[in-house]
């Protein structure tokens, strides 16, 4: 009969459960909290948590146990055992953000947060309800730029468009804002990027040289490093590097790969590969795009274009800046 409920039971059952009983295995301080069973729009779709608030005004911990679901689904794992499993992670939860001064109060200030507010580049290929809750921009074709407070090296809270109300700014200046804050970056070539296992290396001017192929563009998190491509700065810092033009390779959320144009391989060449990388290495969460980019170091801009030949017509642009835009911003729609 057991094993008949356990597999009856569906998942949003389990966490209500779950809610529903858990006070009576947290520790004193947590019998006045309000828990609830909260459905949280991510990138990836929506993932149903629980919520255990202690106090008005202060961030609230989202613990989420599909894990433990999976584990009582196949009998696994006793209920009893769960209940005691869930509630140590919300203490565990609860212990991370403590003593960070991290209020609700001081976000509810634009002024408080903006040093905070980092750009996460994503796939526009996002749900309905998660395009509607958070606040975005258009960037590179087929991309968003989503952005976050970053409270801590492993908490942040992602803008949504209440919070922008509640600021009174456009989206133009939280990107503006955004942009100004990438202050590091990391720029190596693929080849110390995967031999250095996640430790940070210097790359020499003479190692540039020397190794003309790939180059890894992201931050030093290592985390939706992508964004870093929005800072022109940056871009500019690149093509300094790298001595002239270079092509950028939406290799995922996380990183950019730079190519410098030697006249070797082709902008449809360059396309394709990345096309066959995104369908069979990356994770579907992690993509970014199939587009690849063009960086004149000339125009000082990204180029977006569909074929060599187009990016030829844009290179030899010299009309004003009002038509790039024009021509950029439609091939981005």
């Amino acid at each position: 009969t057991r094993r008949r409920v356990q597999n009856r039971m569906k998942k949003d059952e389990f966490y209500y459960e779950i809610a529903e009983n858990l006070k009576s295995y947290l520790p004193e301080e947590y019998q006045n909290a309000k828990i609830s069973v909260e459905r949280i729009e991510k990138p990836e779709g929506p993932k149903t948590g629980i919520t255990v608030a202690k106090e008005l005004g202060s961030i609230i911990p989202v613990v989420y146990l599909d894990d433990k679901f999976a584990e009582f689904s196949q009998e696994k794992k006793k209920l009893e055992d769960i209940f005691h499993e869930a509630a140590q992670r919300v203490v565990d939860a609860e212990q991370m953000i403590q003593g960070q001064d991290l209020n609700l109060d001081r976000m509810q200030a634009y002024e408080s947060s903006a040093s905070q507010i980092l750009p996460e580049l994503l796939s526009k290929n996002q749900r309905t309800e998660f395009l509607k809750e958070y606040a975005y921009t258009y960037e590179i074709p087929d991309c968003i730029a989503t952005y976050s407070i970053q409270l801590n090296d492993s908490l942040k809270v992602r803008v949504t468009n209440k919070m922008l109300d509640t600021w009174g700014i456009s989206k133009e200046e939280l990107r503006k804002t955004a942009i100004q804050n990438i202050k590091e970056v990391e720029f190596q070539s693929m080849t110390s990027f995967l031999a250095e296992a996640g430790l940070p290396l210097e790359i020499s001017e003479v190692e540039l040289q020397q190794d003309p192929g790939l180059y890894v563009l992201t931050n030093p998190r290592r985390s939706y490093g992508a964004a870093v491509i929005m800072d022109s700065e940056v871009l500019k810092m690149v093509g300094e590097k790298l001595q002239g033009d270079y092509f950028v390779l939406p290799s995922s959320v996380h990183e950019v790969i730079c190519v410098k144009n030697n006249g070797a391989i082709s902008l449809e060449e360059l396309q394709q590969m990345v096309r066959e990388v995104n369908r069979t290495e990356v994770d579907p969460s992690e993509r970014l795009s199939d587009q690849v980019c063009y960086y004149s170091c000339n125009q000082k801009q990204l180029i977006y274009a569909r074929s060599g030949r187009e990016l030829q017509e844009a290179l030899r642009e010299s009309g004003p800046k009002e038509n790039k835009t024009i021509k950029k911003n439609r091939w981005l729609s």
